[in-house]
This record gives structure tokens, C-alpha cells and sequence, in this order.
């Protein structure tokens, strides 16, 4: 697994995301209440393919689980996905250090801001 570092955006362009962002925004969409595999790639903004891979190695993580549960017909079943305790516990830490880097950097670029 490679190492990754949380980098906050600056500026206002669109970035390619990292790994880690992307394994986030799953997180954040299954914490949301959306646990139907489609619907998840919706919110996270991600192709099936790709999707497919974050989610696999999410449940390999314990970040997540998929369940199968009946359809309202009754005629086949589906896979959802829900967050664990340990995906919650992460999203916490998650929360915290983009609010302690919000912090930090509107103190530094503050100035910056106040001389344009």
C-alpha cells in the first residue's frame, strides 16, 4: 500500500484525487446512508471498475461490509454495502485532522489573503 498524505486544496481547480481521498468519499457516502452499490458510485464520483476494487479492498479492511438482502419483489437478492465500527472510528480521525489542518492553514494563509 502506498503512503499517502492528506494535502488540502488551495486553489479552486479540480485535482486528481489520491487513493486515499477516493477510499474517503466511499466512506463518507456508506456513512451517509447510501449502501446501494450504484448509488455509491454516484456519490463518490467513480466509474464501476474502480468502484468495484475500492470497495473490495475497503471489506478487506474492515472499513466496511456487504450484506445481500432480498429486493421488494422478492425474485433475487442485492449486495449493500455498511460502514463497521472501525470504518466510523476512521472517519472520525479523518474529520478531526481536516479540521485541525483547516485551522492551521487559515492561519497561514490568512496574511497571505489580507495583502491581496
Amino acid at each position: 500500500m502506498e503512503n499517502f498524505a492528506l494535502i488540502p486544496r488551495l486553489s479552486g481547480k479540480s485535482a486528481k484525487r489520491n487513493r486515499t481521498e477516493i477510499y474517503i468519499d466511499v466512506l463518507k457516502a456508506i456513512n451517509d446512508g447510501v449502501c446501494k452499490p450504484t448509488n455509491i458510485m454516484y456519490r463518490s464520483n467513480l466509474c464501476w471498475r474502480p468502484l468495484k476494487e475500492v470497495l473490495s479492498e475497503l471489506e478487506v479492511l474492515g472499513l466496511i461490509r456487504k450484506e445481500k438482502v432480498e429486493t421488494k419483489s422478492g425474485t433475487r437478492k442485492r449486495s449493500i454495502y455498511l460502514i463497521t465500527e472501525r470504518g466510523k472510528s476512521v472517519l472520525k480521525k479523518v474529520s478531526e485532522l481536516e479540521l485541525e489542518f483547516t485551522k492551521v492553514f487559515s492561519k497561514v494563509l490568512q496574511p497571505i489573503y489580507e495583502k491581496v
